[in-house]
């Protein structure tokens, strides 16, 4: 990359702003009833009555297939889409259950606000965030900035991720130039 693209990327990244959608907090009997329908939804799909996530898999994909044509099939996306949902809940389920303990040692009445990547702002950063932090829920404003710096360290330093930096300074660039010609 060349030091004029990182300086431009440097002063967009420093620019941005990342939505974020902050939930409201539960109380310990939420948090488990939370946890429980997330076991449940777990054990529904290893035992492959999926069809929670497939209905949501069907939509994203249909939402995915009718703009473009592609040479993976319909079943393809939703096996891979139910993936996702899986790795999804087995780290949900994974943070509810220390979130719980946590509550449950320390007597705390509130727990933590959960928050997650707005999807204006997951669409706009999918080159810079990893999938996971755009898709899932955190279980606070801590843990999200936390992943998002992560990715962001990651987006700027790895070699392997060269070719999304190429193309966020090219997206910069592009909208700059798109700025300029509505301004004139």
């Amino acid at each position: 990359m060349s030091e004029a693209g990182f300086g431009l990327l440097k002063q967009a990244i420093g620019n941005f702003s990342v939505r974020i959608v902050v939930h409201d907090s539960m109380t310990l009997e939420e948090l488990k009833k939370e946890q429980a329908k997330c076991h449940q939804e777990l054990s529904l799909m290893t035992t492959d009555e999926r069809t929670t996530a497939q209905e949501r898999c069907r939509a994203e994909s249909a939402k995915n297939i009718g703009s473009t044509s592609s040479t993976t099939s319909t079943p393809a996306i939703i096996q891979s889409c139910q993936e996702k949902h899986a790795v999804d809940l087995v780290e949900w389920n994974r943070v509810l259950l220390a979130e719980i303990q946590r509550m449950s040692l320390q007597k705390e009445n509130v727990p933590s606000q959960h928050a997650q990547v707005a999807q204006s702002s997951g669409n706009t950063l999918q080159h810079i965030l990893s999938p996971q932090t755009i898709r899932r829920r955190f279980l606070s404003l801590n843990a999200l900035t936390r992943a998002v710096r992560g990715d962001l360290q990651a987006f700027l330093t790895q070699d392997l991720r060269s070719d999304d930096r190429a193309i966020v300074v090219q997206q910069i660039k592009d909208s700059c130039v798109r700025r300029k010609s509505t301004n004139h």
